[in-house]
Parts: C-alpha cells; sequence; structure tokens
C-alpha cells in the first residue's frame, strides 16, 4: 500500500455531492486515491487489438467523411440533385458518418487515460518537473 491513511480512508460511495463537497480535503483526496486503486483495467489487450485493426480499417470512411467537409453545401446538394449515383454514396457516407458513437467512446477513453495519469502524476513530489521534461521532449 503505497499510501498509509489508505486503509482509512473514507469511501466515496453513496455519498451526494453536497457530502462529498463538504468532506475536508485530506479525506476526499485519500478517498479519491482509495477509489482509483480499486480500479482495474478499462480494456484487454484483446480488445485493444480489435479497435486499432477497427481504427485502421475505418481509415478510407473516415477520410470520405472528411472529404465531404472540404466542399460547400451547396456543392454537395447540387451533386445529390443531380447525380443519382453519387446520392447513393452520399448516404453510405452519411450513415458511416453516423459511426461517430464509437469514435465518442474512443475519446471518453482517452480522457480517462489522462485522468487516471494526472491522478497518479500528482503522487509525485516533481511533478511538474516531469511534466516539464517530458513536454520538452516532444
Amino acid at each position: 500500500m503505497n499510501n498509509p491513511r489508505e486503509a482509512y480512508a473514507p469511501s466515496l460511495d453513496g455519498l451526494t455531492d453536497e457530502q462529498i463537497n463538504a468532506m475536508p480535503e485530506d479525506d476526499f483526496c485519500d478517498a479519491l486515491y482509495a477509489s482509483l486503486q480499486k480500479q482495474e483495467a478499462l480494456i484487454t489487450c484483446e480488445q485493444m487489438d480489435e479497435i486499432e485493426q477497427l481504427w485502421e480499417t475505418e481509415r478510407r470512411s473516415r477520410r470520405a467523411c472528411l472529404l465531404m467537409l472540404t466542399k460547400p453545401w451547396a456543392w454537395l446538394n447540387e451533386q445529390v440533385m443531380n447525380d443519382r449515383e453519387f446520392a447513393l454514396i452520399a448516404v453510405q457516407i452519411m450513415d458511416i458518418a453516423n459511426t461517430g458513437k464509437m469514435y465518442q467512446g474512443l475519446a471518453d477513453l482517452m480522457g480517462t487515460v489522462s485522468g487516471w495519469t494526472m491522478a497518479a502524476l500528482a503522487s509525485r513530489g516533481d511533478m511538474s518537473e516531469v511534466m516539464a521534461e517530458a513536454r520538452a521532449d516532444n
């Protein structure tokens, strides 16, 4: 156990926002740390590989969606109105664009990585220096 106070940390489970906001700062930090310590991995290596494979196979679809955004709406409207084959393709691109939920899910996972990493870094006394050094190398 890295934090000796973790064993005595209050739980955040079942507390209202008002109760959490009323907690002493140290108790809240200890409870948050204890909660994070219990977090399991969010995906498996197999799921990671599946996500990467899907990301790779969706490249042309993403590109087609982005290509549609490089044209003004009036151009798209004219193409759809005057070219049935283009209209059929436009429907397919529209359906592809509706897979945005998958991309939102990926964005949410990336946000979790950011939050977890920041919480882990906060335990370091030299957090600012580590972050500055890491960012200077990029």
